[in-house]
């Protein structure tokens, strides 16, 4: 595809780089299709509209804060039973000055999505190795970090809309599953402390944590196991 005069406007303004590799994501259900052009300092994405201008995005990845993921399902049934069941992973952006950009309110919605495994990885590589920095630092110098629905302290996990707080010496794992119904991490007790508190309490969607990847490597930080079930793993997203 032969980018036009906009574009390559747009791609002068925000000093991009050398462009790296493209993607081409097909529509799948009610998302919508995109060619996604990634860039050594950001990346383009190009939306068709149907009776309308093409949607053009485009960031460098110092603007994006924050990645959340959306999960769905779906299956094909025979005679009534389900047969073929796959997971959809919908990965969603937030940028410094978008209208998503209230940090932590977990309820907010993206100022972008993709499907793009190759988009989700290369903002990943370019803009995880300074948030996890700041992650890191602070956590070691007893600040609290928020991703979203979790509060990560060195001595606390908070599941702030609960407001409760689990000691980190009271945490046996936190899985991370997937099912037909339920996408979330789920604290589980060490057998000593169960009786202490509710289950229904202890579980957050995965689509209202911030930046999943690094919550995992901030639990790991803690000395925390981490649990991730065999659909998780195969869907290489840690």
């Amino acid at each position: 595809m032969k980018l036009n005069k906009s574009i390559d406007k747009v791609l002068l303004d925000l000093h991009l780089g050398r462009k790296i590799q493209t993607d081409k994501v097909p529509r799948v259900g009610l998302y919508p299709s995109q060619e996604i052009f990634i860039y050594e300092q950001g990346f383009l994405i190009i939306q068709p509209r149907f009776l309308r201008s093409d949607k053009v995005i485009a960031y460098r990845y110092e603007d994006i804060i924050s990645i959340k993921i959306l999960c769905g399902s779906s299956a094909s049934y025979v005679l009534g039973n389900p047969v073929d069941f796959s997971y959809l992973l919908r990965y969603r952006y937030f940028t410094k000055n978008g209208s998503g950009n209230k940090y932590g309110d977990y309820d907010r919605e993206e100022d972008f999505s993709s499907l793009s495994r190759k988009l989700v990885k290369a903002i990943r590589t370019n803009t995880e190795p300074k948030l996890w920095a700041k992650i890191k630092s602070d956590i070691q110098d007893g600040k609290e970090f928020i991703f979203g629905r979790f509060v990560v302290h060195k001595d606390y996990l908070r599941i702030a809309d609960k407001k409760l707080d689990v000691p980190m010496i009271k945490i046996k794992e936190v899985k991370f599953h997937l099912s037909s119904e339920d996408d979330a991490f789920q604290i589980e007790f060490k057998p000593e402390f169960k009786k202490d508190f509710l289950w229904v309490a202890t579980c957050v969607y995965i689509q209202h944590v911030d930046n999943p990847f690094l919550f995992i490597e901030a639990l790991k930080m803690l000395k925390i196991s981490v649990n991730l079930s065999d659909e998780i793993q195969n869907l290489d997203i840690d």
